[in-house]
């Protein structure tokens, strides 16, 4: 992992007899008094301080604070790097002193260390556990970390990036005893030719992982069984030295914990968009329910099995081979009654269902990584490939209609990355880079019997409907650019060219009672090509002196786009200019404090899903067409974030605002009535504005030793919605509050407690429209609380309430309380842990949520699992 050049500034603290002075506060200033670095001293008295080389020395002030001390200030001069300080007691009132454990953090220019032991609890397992409540850090319930509000972009291990994007198995099953720190990299620039040469706002974090843990293999062998009739197994290795590192995991359970959250790849998504090569989403779907506002072991009814394989190996010369491999085999279950109301002018449109839906999921996913990073030379190749797929069938029924579906789908997904970026003789820099991508998921929906015979079948009785749809897709993305990297503005100028070509092929088929299959007319067949093709250059700036940086973005593009379809004589050619700006800038406004402004303009085309003629049965009562030509979206974003923390008292604070206004030249439009829905994309323009506040503040609480954060947010959008032909402009307002807090109490307890508070609005944004659709409103409260004893290191007893409330104008308020338990008992002459888990002991068996969007709203009853307890024995392997 690259980081900049540094100098050091080593020390030892001591009294006049030689006794060393451990555990000293070591703060370097400049002359304003703001803090550049800090770090405690060892427990010989020694101190290092890394120091960028950038940063004039004789301008700082070497700052040493200990209780119990007389505080020690002196002037640092040039060439001297080592001090020798001798430190006088000072007499202290003691009954006014309450001696508190302080957690260790260091400061090294951008980066922050957090000492992992100054954080950790005894009933902690995994690094996840610890970080969680590391002040200014977030952990979500998929996985993904934050940083002070703000995604980190890479996850190291020890200096290697050997999870890439998919970090959440490192996670959760590394062990804390084995890291010494979490080093958090702001402005953090990966490839080491371009540190330096080109800015970057990412922040990523770094495990150090301690010396005494790289000697061997470590892992752990988990396995648990309890009732009714469950299995939670594990088995994990780990190594992580400086030439070999590896992280696999095999695991098999049906307690309720869903495998797939391990290969979530938090970055890949924004990277796809970035390069203008965005999947094409899944058409069809066997159901019209989301998963409940809840954690998914409560009602993840499943069985499943996976291999996640991480293996990295350093070569000669700098050389870095890496391979990532995940296997998963899944079946889950989902159980759910619904009712679906759209509120129109003079109707109100119902839909109820009850629907029982199995997921049968695999994913095969593999990915072979060559990479030299050196100062003088970058060069890295990532070849991917993916085949996964799910069959899905479920019985339904609506209105005394029981129907039969299956939904098949596979998708294969392969890709090769290539880049390269050398440095000239010159000191300027050229950056070569190929993307090529093959991607499709070819879906097939069966419902029996036939579906709303008087709109798709002449109103005469059929036996069932087979709807199918898949749209190949190549990419191809070629770029070279030439870097000026000498002076304060930094210069690139850059040409390349994208090829997109996708073909749609869909086709809407009808079994009759005799045994024939019969066509939905010419409507129902989909034979759509489209090819992309950009040609751009682009100039980018990057300006940095004293406390402001910014980039400005400037890109130009010609691009056509051809889309034709025989059957419905349809040949289209759209040829245009594009020109889509961005500029960034952070004005620093402290030692740790920022300012940052986004501003970016997008001119954006629709794709090929909003162009095809013929209908696509979406579900079981959506149809889908277009009658309208390209789309084209304009768009504005402006971003305003303010970034406060003080890494000495461990506070931490980011606020922000928002604001979109985006304008397309068509809209959706939808015809209603009690037995489908039928879409189309129309040519009518449509805006879409969005304003949004958010803000977030994280403290440790050293009187405590408690980690608090606070959160809020507040967003209302305006948008448009065209019903039965009347478009209605609706306004959403959302409010968030989540509190939270950890802390120890008088050693033995320790609780955590959580909660989030939402308010929800919606109503129409026009007062001139006299319409009787009603004003909706929905308050959700949701909050949990953690207590644990330890009452020695050996024994951990812990109870956790969840307890979540709605409330709606109109409707029944709808309270739940769950209650889980658990106990771990630590055998450290055997290295294991025997752990009994106790969930849902209140055996609540039915969960049920309202939802609101617009003039629709949503109320779903879910199967839950019940009541469950599982004992399980972990074994570490040291």
């Amino acid at each position: 992992m690259p980081l900049p050049k540094k100098k050091q500034v080593q020390g030892k603290l001591q009294t006049k007899e030689g006794k060393p002075i451990p555990y000293a506060n070591v703060v370097i200033k400049n002359p304003i008094g703001q803090i550049v670095a800090f770090k405690a001293s060892d427990s010989e008295g020694y101190f290092a301080i890394l120091l960028p080389d950038s940063i004039k020395v004789k301008t700082l002030l070497l700052e040493v604070k200990h209780l119990g001390y007389k505080t020690v200030s002196i002037a640092m001069t040039i060439p001297k790097n080592y001090y020798a300080l001798l430190m006088e007691e000072e007499a202290i009132d003691l009954s006014e002193v309450e001696v508190k454990s302080r957690p260790h953090i260091d400061k090294r220019g951008d980066t922050l260390i957090y000492q992992v032991q100054s954080f950790a609890k005894n009933e902690d397992r995994s690094i996840g556990d610890v970080i969680r409540r590391m002040p200014g850090m977030e952990v979500g319930d998929n996985g993904e970390i934050k940083y002070n509000g703000k995604s980190i972009a890479n996850f190291y291990i020890d200096g290697d990036n050997l999870l890439d994007d998919k970090y959440a198995i490192g996670s959760k099953t590394i062990p804390h005893g084995m890291v010494k720190g979490v080093e958090v990299l702001q402005n953090h620039q990966p490839i080491k030719v371009l540190q330096n040469k080109r800015y970057s706002d990412d922040v990523a974090i770094n495990l150090v992982i301690k010396e005494e843990a790289k000697l061997k293999l470590t892992g752990q062998a988990k396995v648990g069984a309890g009732l009714p009739d469950q299995y939670d197994e594990e088995l994990n290795a780990l190594l992580f030295n400086k030439k070999y590192k590896l992280l696999n995991v095999l695991k098999g359970n049906n307690v309720g914990e869903d495998l797939s959250a391990d290969f979530t790849a938090f970055n890949r998504s924004s990277f796809l968009a970035d390069i203008g090569n965005e999947h094409p989403g899944s058409l069809l779907s066997s159901g019209t329910a989301g998963l409940p506002a809840l954690p998914k072991n409560r009602f993840y009814l499943n069985n499943s099995a996976s291999l996640n394989a991480n293996n990295l190996t350093h070569l000669k010369k700098g050389l870095l081979l890496k391979s990532n491999i995940n296997l998963l085999l899944d079946k889950n279950r989902l159980d759910y009654r619904g009712l679906n109301e759209l509120y129109l002018e003079h109707d109100t449109i119902r839909y109820t269902e009850q629907q029982v839906i199995t997921r049968k999921p695999f994913l095969t996913d593999v990915m072979l990584t060559a990479e030299d990073n050196k100062e003088n030379h970058y060069i890295k190749d990532e070849l991917r490939f993916s085949y996964s797929g799910s069959a899905m069938p479920s019985a339904l029924s609506r209105d005394n209609l029981v129907m039969n579906q299956q939904l098949k789908e596979r998708i294969s997904d392969f890709s090769n990355h290539f880049q390269y970026v050398p440095q000239l003789r010159n000191k300027n820099i050229i950056t070569v880079a190929w993307y090529t991508n093959y991607y499709n998921r070819p879906q097939t929906l069966s419902i029996s019997p036939g579906v709303n015979p008087n709109v798709l079948y002449d109103s005469s009785t059929y036996a069932s409907t087979k709807q199918f749809v898949e749209i190949p897709s190549w990419f191809n993305k070629a770029s070279l650019a030439y870097g000026l990297v000498k002076g304060f503005l930094k210069q690139q100028y850059g040409v390349g060219l994208i090829h997109e070509q996708q073909q749609m092929q869909s086709d809407l088929h009808f079994m009759q009672l005799d045994g024939s299959e019969h066509r939905y007319s010419l409507e129902g067949t989909n034979r759509l090509h489209w090819n992309r093709n950009r040609f751009y250059v682009d100039a980018t700036y990057g300006f940095k002196k004293d406390r402001i940086n910014a980039t400005l973005a400037l890109p130009f593009a010609w691009q056509t786009v051809n889309y034709r379809d025989r059957s419905f004589n349809l040949d289209t050619a759209k040829r245009q200019w594009l020109f889509n700006p961005s500029f960034r800038m952070q004005i620093r406004v402290g030692a740790e404090d920022f300012i940052a402004l986004n501003y970016a303009y997008a001119n954006q085309l629709g794709d090929i899903s909003q162009v095809y003629r013929g209908a696509v049965l979406v579900n079981y009562r959506s149809l889908m067409a277009n009658r309208a030509g390209l789309r084209e979206e304009k768009s504005h974003r402006v971003r305003l974030r303010y970034n406060f923390q003080r890494s000495v008292d461990l506070l931490f604070v980011n606020t922000g605002l928002d604001w979109s206004r985006a304008t397309a030249d068509a809209i959706l439009s939808s015809r209603v009535t009690n037995q489908l829905t039928q879409t189309i994309l129309v040519p009518l323009s449509n805006n879409v504005s969005t304003f949004s506040a958010y803000g977030g503040i994280s403290k440790y609480i050293f009187g405590l030793g408690a980690t608090t954060a606070l959160k809020a947010s507040w967003s209302t959008s305006r948008f448009n919605q065209l019903l039965n032909e009347q478009l209605l402009p609706y306004s959403n307002t959302i409010f968030s509050l989540s509190p939270s807090i950890e802390a120890r109490l008088w050693e033995l307890f320790s609780l955590s407690y959580q909660a989030t508070a939402t308010w929800t609005a919606s109503k129409l944004a026009d007062g001139k429209l006299q319409l009787s659709l009603p004003e909706q409103a929905i308050q959700l409260y949701d909050q949990s609380l953690m207590l644990n004893l330890t009452p020695n290191k050996r024994w951990l007893v812990g109870v956790n309430g969840r307890h979540l409330l709605t409330l709606q104008k109109h409707a029944q308020t709808i309270r739940y309380f769950f209650i889980d338990a658990h106990l771990r008992y630590t055998v450290n002459k055997w290295h294991s842990d025997i752990e009994l888990n106790l969930t849902n002991l209140a055996d609540i068996k039915t969960y049920e949520a309202y939802s609101l969007t617009a003039n629709q709203f949503w109320y779903n009853r879910y199967i839950l699992r019940g009541r469950m307890a599982v004992l399980k024995y972990t074994f570490t392997i040291r």
